[in-house]
């Protein structure tokens, strides 16, 4: 098995560019499920990369998330359900479905990574990690190749709770609106 050198890094700049953002909190497991469905229907997800539907499950016994090609299920701990994660575990399902390609965190996945991010909250979702990533020195491939056309969630839920995150300072005319449900 090939040693994965950038994971480290790849979660680092992961956080960076999630901070504040409605990428990091807490959502329910039916939430998660549901935004999955949602994105694994969509022509960008089947026929563009030519992906297959992937299920979400609640692992109590584990301590870190995690993609099994094996059974197509995607494994959170209790600790990450969340966005974030979910869009990580979703850019290994479509990096193993378009070649199996190692290393684990390397360009291919990074490229997929910005694109499924894009596919789920919209360009802005997309644009702040393609921008942390290269902050980092992490190559992506060429992530205008095949793009999704819309996202699955309202891009508002990522840019009202990116504002509401802000620290104080950052003041805002928008207000933000109620919660989003899908």
């Amino acid at each position: 098995m090939m040693r994965d050198e950038q994971r480290r890094q790849v979660y680092a700049a992961e956080d960076l560019a999630g901070e504040g953002t409605a990428l990091s909190e807490p959502r329910t497991v039916e939430f998660l499920t549901r935004s999955t469905e949602a994105l694994c229907r969509g022509r960008w997800w089947r026929v563009d990369l030519g992906c297959g539907a992937v299920d979400i499950a609640l692992n109590r016994s584990e301590q870190r998330s995690y993609f099994s090609p094996l059974t197509r299920v995607i494994s959170l701990s209790p600790q990450a359900c969340d966005l974030g994660t979910l869009t990580h575990e979703l850019a290994h399902a479509a990096a193993f479905d378009t070649d199996g390609y190692e290393p684990l965190h390397g360009p291919h996945f990074r490229t997929l990574h910005v694109q499924v991010r894009r596919a789920m909250l919209g360009t802005r979702c997309a644009a702040d990690l393609l921008a942390v990533y290269r902050q980092f020195g992490l190559a992506t491939m060429n992530a205008q190749s095949v793009v999704p056309s819309g996202s699955v969630l309202p891009t508002e839920l990522y840019l009202q709770e990116r504002i509401a995150g802000r620290p104080p300072g950052h003041h805002t005319s928008r207000r933000p609106g109620p919660p989003i449900a899908l």
